[in-house]
């Protein structure tokens, strides 16, 4: 009778998990094909037989210079703009199309007077170079600084070439400088280098067909790009790409580019995508051989508290490959919006039909809510491949996971039940928190999904499984093929009441101090298992013959 039954659930178990194994799977083909990209635009040669630009034509009566013809013209000589009065609040103004505007290497400023001789009336803020509905524009080789509004800004244009460009300590704290693009298309962005400035590097908001590429946004410091949400001072990024309310954002290529060690006082991080216009999603990005570095916040509180590398909210068909999100430090107490207040490598939120991979999330570290290398958080459709996320630290009571699939119901997040996701062939090692929950992987709140030939070692829980809905919801995902190794407090954890996961195929050994125990904890009943004794050898011996069995190892 005993063996009946043993068999009964065995057979009714394999049932299930051959269900499931069919429903979810991703076509890794599929999702890479729907990723549509920008096309390809050549650069821009320097100008020949150029018009000159001098210091004085643009300091002509403090006016600045306005380019109201096509054609090639070139800065003959460094030029420092000397606003006066209302006069003018722009160096240099595009007007015409089929303009290409050729720096000549030589830098492009503002005069800013000394606190010992303040007596100009310097209006503020003051652009570098505007451009409003023209096409086909470049602008190149050379540098801008120390503008207090952006370096650049072009509205409502399209064709645009920015190549060969440093961009230096523009905007203000209460405002922000860089680059800006607005409502625009076709772009190129190549050798650019935008470091120092306030609130960020580069603003691209409502643009379709934009390629970003062998460019550095690092080292820029708390501005407020979103005056809505923060006061000055209060948030910086690397870059920042999201919709207008008039225009859509489409086809994003960022490729070969850095995002480094950028600041905000309570929020800081490499680059955010689709943040600051929410329901109106951004579309087709892809972001491959790129590094987001170091970037931290400064511990002010605010609404958001958070310092992340890579964050994108509400975008549809990504890719993101061989990309390094490492490093980032939060400062401070975690804030008042607990689901935006942590340090984390890359946060995937509300997105759908996309994959991650050759991936690495490690070092994340702070004392705010969470630290996490990978969050996956109220997303379908995502692939999660051949990643790692390791040495992610919660110096407090907050929680560390490599991986996170947690929607952060019970701190009110607004996201929503992920679905059909899957994390194949990642690695989670050494995550730890001081006094709080801490672990490889976090499955909190998905459903429909699978991990699948993972490995995760050395955390204090190998596989964490809960839901924290109110009311809970039928999960349905499969854990197979994982390895979970020299844990300290468990291998596999399912905390679901009357979970219906599936386990199958999974290694277990050396976890918590009892693994006879603690390989795993809480799995759904008629869950097969197959108990290996290093001393002793299999339990039953011979041993039962199941294709699904987990194999549990103990002393």
């Amino acid at each position: 009778m005993r063996l009946t039954y043993r068999l009964f659930w065995i057979a009714l178990f394999s049932m299930f998990s051959l269900l499931n194994l069919f429903a979810n799977q991703l076509n890794y083909k599929d999702i890479r094909e729907s990723i549509i990209l920008p096309p390809k635009m050549d650069k821009v040669r320097s100008c020949t037989d150029p018009i000159p630009i001098t210091s004085e034509d643009v300091n002509r009566r403090g006016k600045g210079f306005v380019i109201r013809e096509p054609g090639c013209y070139i800065l003959c000589e460094d030029i420092i703009f000397d606003a006066y009065g209302d006069k003018s609040t722009t160096a240099i103004t595009i007007e015409s199309s089929n303009v290409t505007l050729d720096l000549g290497g030589h830098r492009l400023s503002l005069w800013l007077p000394s606190p010992e001789n303040n007596e100009k009336n310097l209006p503020s803020p003051i652009l570098g170079i505007g451009a409003n509905g023209v096409s086909s524009i470049a602008i190149i080789n050379g540098s801008i600084t120390d503008f207090t509004d952006a370096a650049i800004r072009i509205e409502n244009s399209n064709n645009i070439v920015i190549d060969g460009l440093s961009i230096l300590n523009t905007g203000l704290p209460s405002a922000y400088g860089g680059l800006q693009i607005n409502d625009s298309s076709d772009i190129l962005i190549d050798h650019v280098r935008a470091l120092y400035n306030f609130g960020s590097g580069m603003y691209l908001h409502g643009v379709i067909k934009v390629t970003v590429k062998n460019s550095h946004f690092d080292d820029n410091v708390p501005g407020n790009v979103a005056p809505q949400y923060f006061t000055a001072g209060q948030v910086g990024s690397g870059a920042y790409i999201d919709s207008s309310t008039t225009t859509e954002t489409d086809m994003v290529l960022v490729e070969d580019c850095s995002f480094n060690r950028n600041s905000g006082g309570s929020d800081g991080g490499g680059m955010e995508i689709g943040i600051y216009t929410l329901g109106i999603p951004v579309k087709n990005v892809t972001i491959v051989r790129s590094e987001f570095l170091d970037n931290f916040n400064n511990g002010i509180q605010g609404l958001f508290n958070d310092a992340s590398g890579l964050v994108l909210l509400e975008v549809t068909n990504f890719l993101i490959e061989d990309v390094i999100s490492s490093g980032q430090r939060h400062n401070g107490a975690p804030g008042p919006t607990l689901y935006v207040a942590g340090a984390t490598g890359f946060s995937i939120n509300a997105s759908n039909n996309g994959i991650i991979e050759n991936c690495q999330a490690n070092d994340n570290v702070g004392g705010g809510f969470s630290s996490i290398g990978m969050r996956v958080r109220g997303c379908n459709n995502v692939l999660v491949k051949n990643s790692q996320a390791s040495a992610n630290i919660n110096t407090s009571s907050g929680y560390a996971f490599g991986f996170s699939a947690d929607n952060d119901t019970a701190v009110g997040s607004p996201f929503p039940v992920g679905t059909a996701n899957v994390f194949d062939s990642c690695v989670a090692q050494n995550n730890s928190s001081a006094t709080g929950l801490a672990g490889g992987f976090k499955i909190t709140n998905l459903a429909n999904s699978t991990i699948e030939n993972c490995i995760s070692q050395q955390n204090p829980i190998g596989i964490l499984v809960s839901d924290s809905n109110t009311t809970p919801v039928t999960l349905n995902n499969i854990f197979k093929n994982n390895i979970v190794q020299s844990n300290t407090l468990f291998g596999i954890l399912d905390t679901v009441s009357g979970s219906n996961n599936a386990y199958y195929l999974n290694t277990a050994r050396s976890n918590g101090s009892n693994p006879l125990l603690t390989n795993y904890a809480g799995l759904p009943a008629g869950t097969p298992f197959e108990t290996w004794s290093i001393t002793t050898g299999f339990s039953p011996a011979p041993p039962n013959i199941n294709p699904f069995a987990n194999l549990n190892i103990v002393p």
